[in-house]
């Protein structure tokens, strides 16, 4: 079967889709959809009163898991596992959606940044999380809010590659040339890490609001 993938309401830039059904809807993503559907109501206006802020808070924490997946490059997710780790990017970006304050994005990413281990994940796990900052990032600009928790999260990321790379390319330099090409392996993967950090940091600055 297909890759577990972001709904299309994000991989597609429209909000629109929130409200629509869709053949490649997941069963999480339409629980996601129900979710917005029951916050926002009819009249697609969010109240904010208090009543409303507990109801929204109630739904909320239906929907977003708490817990952390345990992906690793040993221990890399095996078939539809990677859904695990979609679901609940595309949760915490729906939460910000139905609730756009500056605090609720705060609140948000920094659960979503203890989701994975990034430091130590798979590759594909790491183009997950990557393209769930780009997704966040888009949002949060769409919304007219600061942008300084979708870019501090993409600042961890770089730096963390920055220094794998340091670390590896230390080592391999260290090593007789025929003890190298683990290592240049390693440097490969992670240059295509950062070339799709730096592709969705692009389309971040083109998108428009």
């Amino acid at each position: 079967g297909e890759k577990p993938d972001f709904p299309a309401f994000l991989r597609h830039y429209d909000l629109s889709l929130m409200s629509t059904l869709d053949r490649s809807d997941t069963a999480f993503n339409l629980f996601l959809k129900l979710v917005v559907r029951a916050i926002k109501g009819n009249s697609g206006a969010i109240e904010m009163d208090q009543s409303e802020k507990a109801r929204i808070t109630k739904l909320l924490s239906l929907a977003i898991p708490l817990s952390k997946v345990s992906f690793t490059k040993t221990t890399p997710p095996v078939g539809e596992e990677l859904s695990l780790l979609v679901n609940r990017y595309s949760a915490i970006i729906t939460a910000i959606y139905v609730e756009p304050t500056i605090e609720n994005v705060r609140i948000r990413l920094s659960r979503a940044r203890s989701y994975l281990d990034f430091l130590n994940a798979d590759d594909a796990s790491r183009a997950v999380c990557i393209r769930a900052v780009m997704y966040s990032a888009v949002l949060v600009h769409h919304l007219s809010l600061s942008l300084d928790e979708p870019l501090g999260w993409f600042t961890e990321i770089g730096d963390a590659l920055l220094t794998e790379y340091k670390v590896a390319y230390r080592e391999m330099q260290s090593k007789a040339l025929h003890e190298r090409q683990v290592y240049e392996a390693a440097l490969r993967h992670i240059r295509t890490t950062v070339q799709l950090l730096l592709g969705c940091m692009r389309n971040i600055v083109e998108r428009p609001r």
